[in-house]
């Protein structure tokens, strides 16, 4: 059986997409404004039982490359009143600022790399369980052309950069 454990954020509209090029058995989703979940030790363990419990053999980390949240966090934090999106806001910004992509580049340039991050930091938590026969990818929806793009996965992906003025 194949079975896939999608996140994604509620605001890109993605299930019956994800549903409709279904190519696992079964769908389930897990969802967080921005992909913003962070694997604590409580969650990490609730998502060991449910990898179990649901045979799933796949986790995919999906954005829309138009998504809201991460707009929001990189423009103008409109958002930023709601809880949990403060902290993750402050690390999306971060993120951004010592990464080599440009503060003012399209947020398309930058979703791979976030999303990098945050497939090594589920793995790091799921190897730290002994969990190693589960596929772990990213994939960024083209809204325009209505495809998903697959993001290469290299271990080292922040590319940060510092002055040594």
């Amino acid at each position: 059986m194949n079975n896939c454990l999608y996140f994604i954020c509620p605001t890109d509209f993605l299930e019956s997409v994800i549903d409709n090029n279904r190519i696992t058995d079964l769908n389930y989703f897990y969802t967080s404004l921005g992909n913003s979940v962070s694997f604590t030790d409580a969650k990490i363990n609730t998502l060991k039982k449910i990898i179990k419990r649901n045979e799933i053999t796949k986790i995919s980390f999906i954005l829309a490359n138009d998504n809201p949240i991460l707009k929001d966090a990189l423009q103008f934090q409109k958002h930023s009143n709601i809880k949990g999106l403060r902290a993750f806001y402050a690390k999306i910004i971060a993120n951004h600022s010592n990464s080599l992509i440009h503060k003012k580049s399209n947020i398309s340039n930058w979703l791979p790399l976030f999303l990098q991050d945050k497939i090594n930091e589920l793995e790091d938590q799921l190897r730290k369980q002994s969990i190693y026969d589960i596929e772990i990818e990213g994939k960024i929806f083209i809204r325009e052309t209505n495809h998903f793009s697959s993001v290469l996965c290299e271990k080292v992906m922040w590319r940060r950069y510092f002055s040594l003025n």
